[in-house]
């Protein structure tokens, strides 16, 4: 997250025969070097753009398959500021993903399904859980713990830079282009604001540790919503006032911090460790890794969650 990245005027090759491609912030201005994590909490799209060349769009699009986003993607540049095409609930999953810890999800409609007589038919999660079915009141131990069903879901993202990543998603809410939530919803929320060319399209993807939503907004045939709409004006506001009566009932608790993260007080600007001398609003705590290589699917000896 402290990576120092570039926000300026950047150009591509499309091929011979088609035009440069030059991506421009939304308000067309630059900041100069500045952190992964600004770059991603303010929404520079020249600082997305350089970061994918440093690694390459062909690991951009490997993550997004592992993480359902798509099935087969064109091979472009453009896709890393949304030119592809998905869906809400794809795109929704996938952020549930990064919010529990890097751990497969498979979204579902229907979690059971009782008979008339109570009897259940049908039940999604599958797994089994001992202890979870009582045979007589008389077994009941009040002083156990609950039963836990074992937790088989694959682990397809490191649960450490899933937590970096939250943390940055954490800040957009508090600094960012989606501050309006923590000023609002005063609880721990994190999330992504979108917005297409022309205002046709805007987004708000948005989680608490315990929930996922996402937001779209737009017309049917695609048409602009008006000069200067964005996931941050349209989007945005519809996730907090859902938020507001989803958790009304529920405490304010903070995203889990895996083990092999270690927080750190750095200049917000610089990524460089905070000297004490910084103002309050210039320091934060930035999530760095320790302990084990970064967890690859299929990569013998990674780091393993515990």
């Amino acid at each position: 997250p402290s990576t120092i990245l570039m926000d300026s005027p950047v150009e591509l090759s499309q091929g011979a025969g088609l035009p440069t491609w030059r991506p421009t912030n939304y308000h067309d201005d630059y900041l100069g070097p500045i952190t992964m994590r600004v770059g991603l909490e303010k929404s520079r799209n020249t600082v997305t753009v350089r970061m994918a060349q440093l690694f390459g769009i062909d690991k951009i699009i490997a993550m997004s398959k592992r993480c359902g986003i798509y099935d087969n993607v064109p091979r472009n540049f453009s896709l890393v500021l949304g030119a592809a095409e998905t869906t809400l609930l794809r795109l929704t999953n996938a952020y549930g993903i990064i919010d529990n810890g890097g751990k497969r999800i498979k979204p579902s409609l229907i979690e059971r399904i009782d008979d008339r007589h109570g009897a259940t038919i049908f039940r999604r999660d599958t797994r089994a859980c001992k202890g979870c079915v009582i045979d007589s009141p008389e077994a009941i131990d009040l002083a156990a713990p609950p039963p836990l069903p074992e937790d088989d879901r694959e682990q397809i993202v490191d649960p450490r830079i899933a937590y970096q990543m939250v943390s940055m998603l954490n800040g957009v809410t508090i600094r960012g282009t989606a501050a309006k939530a923590n000023v609002e919803l005063k609880r721990v929320v994190a999330g992504k604001t979108g917005t297409t060319n022309d205002s046709n399209d805007t987004w708000f993807i948005g989680f608490s540790p315990d929930l996922v939503a996402g937001i779209y907004i737009g017309y049917d045939k695609p048409r602009t919503m008006g000069k200067k709409e964005t996931g941050a004006s349209v989007a945005l506001p519809a996730f907090i006032d859902f938020l507001k009566e989803a958790l009304k009932d529920e405490p304010n608790k903070p995203f889990c911090i895996p083990r092999g993260i270690q927080l750190v007080k750095v200049n917000l600007k610089t990524g460089q460790p905070a000297n004490g001398t910084e103002e309050d609003s210039r320091q934060i705590d930035e999530a760095f890794i320790t302990g084990g290589p970064i967890f690859i699917p299929g990569v013998s000896g990674a780091y393993k969650a515990e």
